[in-house]
């Protein structure tokens, strides 16, 4: 078996060291080939394979056609001509003002000088910028420019606005030197993990083509079922026997898992290729690894301190243009989570010439990832075993029927968090019970449309269905009385499921469960 790295974004080691590499030089190929010029711009989320993809696109530009045999791009028909490459690396981790992001502007730039053996003056980085890509093109002829993740240190500091503008201004200054210096270039290629490409931050860039949604690039990063199948037969094969597993029945545990991501309406679905190559090297053991990315904790943070409803922004369509661009003035959760990974779209409808997104989590890896973070906001008295054990005993409860143990496990967590902490809306207990019931592992339906109203939470484990109705500071006998008044258990009658109405009060100014109803009807 070819040997799986996770830890190595270098094409050349992948391929010198015959690890398992995914072919995707088709997609290089009609990248380099499509225009005499190309010029663009495409965002995923982090852990994605980007940087991966630029180290490809070096290696074509630097005439590697060594590293390239047996793969889709060695068989096309490509020049292979060498030119200068210009590799910025913007993974600026850790800064938290405009200073700061100017001194690594310049460090980068000392180093790309130093690699071209290029002497660069004072000045700012966007005219030290331009002066380098001069100097290489008037030497070695037209530069190749590939940026990766153009905006990390925007994102790391979304919940900053005063500051992240000023990083905004600096970097949009920056990049501002790839626009003048366009007849000096071959192809220029920038990644990140948000789109900012329809406001001012792009005003510098708007002649760069974004292929983000293009249907042609959709499954450029990732892995579809088909290649996942192909490329890891005999790993899969090593991971079923580990984990007692038919085949098949390993390949639909893996999709709910890590596949799921669609970057496209039409496209098919997706894994995330950092995950699926962590899954075989460390234990082929089932668990969230995308948790582990760098700010998927600051971009929870985000929604939180935004009182995103994420149960019931995910149930209606949304306008395709609501989530793909952002406002770096104004950062809006919906779409930083969306364009981050935590959500995808799931599918896609027309209407009158507007493309309107359904979306969801992707999978269940970044589904715990979200709700982990989200528990661990809203309890952060409480430890990561803390949250888990809490998570397991109240699943037992509620497949135990054990209804006084549930209310007791909802008021352990609600008393973990920090009186300063509490909110005092029913809107805000239905958050945090709601996270609580998803992060047990039960199947969760927040704020789900019957004809006759919403359901508060629809709660399914096992043949059990739990319909949840909150009030907070009445009575449990109000909740109870609504779930019967708007008929909201109709829709399970007849399928065979044990229905069970579960009706809460919460004391905002006890902070717990006050009071709850249940009825088996």
């Amino acid at each position: 078996m070819k040997p799986i790295t996770s830890s190595s974004y270098t094409f050349s080691d992948l391929r010198e060291t015959g690890s398992l590499y995914v072919d995707k030089t088709a997609f290089i190929h009609q990248l380099v080939t499509k225009k005499p010029k190309g010029l663009f711009f495409l965002a995923r989320p982090r852990r994605f394979g980007k940087s991966l993809t630029l180290s490809t696109l070096k290696s074509v530009f630097q005439g590697r056609r060594d590293l390239f045999k047996g793969l889709a791009i060695d068989e096309l028909e490509y020049d292979w001509k060498v030119h200068p490459v210009i590799h910025l690396d913007m993974t600026i981790s850790n800064v938290k003002t405009a200073e700061a992001v100017v001194e690594q502007l310049h460090r980068r730039l000392d180093r790309c000088a130093h690699e071209h053996n290029v002497t660069l003056g004072d000045g700012t980085p966007a005219n030290r910028f331009e002066d380098l890509i001069y100097a290489v093109a008037e030497r070695d002829g037209p530069v190749v420019i590939l940026i990766d993740e153009y905006d990390r240190a925007i994102v790391d500091n979304v919940r900053n606005p005063k500051e992240v503008i000023n990083i905004r201004d600096e970097l949009r200054a920056f990049y501002g030197a790839a626009k003048v210096t366009e007849a000096q270039q071959r192809f220029l290629f920038i990644t990140g993990m948000a789109s900012f490409a329809k406001v001012s931050f792009f005003s510098e860039l708007n002649h760069i083509l974004p292929i983000t949604n293009s249907p042609d690039y959709a499954t450029m990063f990732g892995y579809t079922q088909e290649e996942f199948e192909q490329n890891f037969a005999e790993h899969i094969g090593a991971a079923a026997q580990k984990n007692n597993l038919s085949r098949e029945a390993f390949l639909e545990k893996f999709k709910v898992w890590y596949n799921g991501y669609r970057f496209n309406g039409d496209a098919p679905t997706v894994y995330n290729p950092v995950s699926t190559a962590q899954f075989f090297e460390l234990g082929m053991e089932f668990r969230p690894f995308w948790a582990n990315t760098g700010n998927s904790r600051i971009l929870v943070e985000l929604a939180q301190s935004q009182s995103f409803d994420f149960g019931s922004r995910i149930e209606e369509p949304l306008p395709a243009g609501s989530v793909d661009c952002l406002m770096v003035e104004n950062v809006s959760a919906l779409p930083l989570l969306f364009q981050s990974g935590y959500f995808t779209i799931k599918s896609a409808t027309q209407e009158r010439a507007k493309t309107y997104y359904q979306i969801g989590f992707p999978n269940l890896e970044v589904e715990l990832a979200f709700e982990q973070n989200l528990l661990s906001l809203y309890l952060p008295d409480a430890d990561e075993g803390d949250v888990d054990k809490l998570a397991a005993r109240l699943h037992d409860a509620l497949a135990c029927q054990n209804y006084a143990a549930v209310v007791s496990e909802i008021n352990a967590q609600l008393a973990f968090i920090p009186g300063k902490l509490h909110g005092k809306t029913e809107a805000y207990y239905h958050s945090v019970v709601a996270m609580a019931l998803r992060y047990s592992g039960a199947s969760v339906r927040i704020e789900e449309w019957v004809s006759t109203g919403i359901i508060d939470n629809t709660v399914t484990i096992g043949d059990l269905v739990y319909i949840f109705e909150f009030k907070a500071d009445k009575t449990a006998d109000a909740a109870l009385a609504q779930i019967h008044e708007k008929n909201y258990a109709a829709r399970w009658r007849g399928t065979g499921k044990r229905i069970i109405l579960f009706a809460l009060s919460f004391d905002t100014k006890k902070k717990c469960v006050s009071d709850y109803k249940v009825e088996t009807p």
